[in-house]
């Protein structure tokens, strides 16, 4: 399993029942789904507290 810090994001949208986590460039895979029912450890509101200076809503 690949793992990435924190530090490393660079943008999380929040595109409803999902969030795209966007990585700082030089890296193969600089983006990831994250589905919001599968976060188990914590919650959502735990979720975008980490990375609210990051989080943007997707547009319709």
């Amino acid at each position: 399993m690949k793992t990435k810090r924190v530090e490393q994001v660079r943008k999380v949208i929040d595109a409803g029942g999902w969030y795209i986590i966007i990585f700082k460039s030089g890296d193969i895979s600089n983006s990831w789904i994250c589905e919001k029912n599968l976060i188990v450890k914590g919650s959502i509101e735990d979720f975008e507290e980490i990375f609210a200076e990051k989080l943007v809503k997707a547009k319709k």
